[in-house]
């Protein structure tokens, strides 16, 4: 059974004309991932996440190439946390709240926008949050290709 806030951000979604789908969470309320081929948010995720209820988040995965995995992953412990404080550092200059993740031995950063406030739960901050999302996980790309 869908929630209020599911049906919420299908109906933004279906009004950006988005294509998306569902993928199962066990840790989300519901999640949805875009799937507008060749679009600015293909791949953008977004959930509800069940520890916080009442809560969007947008969120797109920005994954190592396999040079760069394979060379991030020859770095000793020291090199990868320096690193990764370089990519934090830079994620907290954009505003983007991140996260370090692996998917099948493969390192990624997630970059997510929050949106916590009900008055900012609305289609004109959802549509400005996925745009946001989206021009921040392109620079992060860019800033990857330079660190990594």
């Amino acid at each position: 059974m869908a929630t209020a806030m599911q049906n919420n951000v299908e109906r933004w979604l279906v009004h950006e004309s988005l294509r998306f789908r569902y993928a199962k969470s066990d840790t989300d309320t519901f999640r949805a991932v875009i799937t507008s081929p060749g679009g600015p948010d293909d791949g953008t995720e977004v959930f509800e996440p069940k520890s916080q209820p009442g809560v969007i988040v947008i969120g797109r995965k920005c994954p190592l190439n396999a040079g760069q995995n394979a060379r991030f992953l020859a770095m000793t412990e020291q090199e990868q946390d320096r690193v990764r404080s370089r990519i934090s550092e830079y994620c907290d200059s954009i505003g983007a709240v991140h996260r370090f993740l692996e998917e099948n031995g493969l390192n990624m950063v997630g970059v997510y926008t929050v949106i916590d406030a009900a008055e900012r739960q609305n289609q004109s901050d959802f549509s400005e949050s996925l745009g946001d999302t989206a021009r921040m996980a392109g620079r992060l790309k860019d800033h990857l290709r330079r660190t990594v």
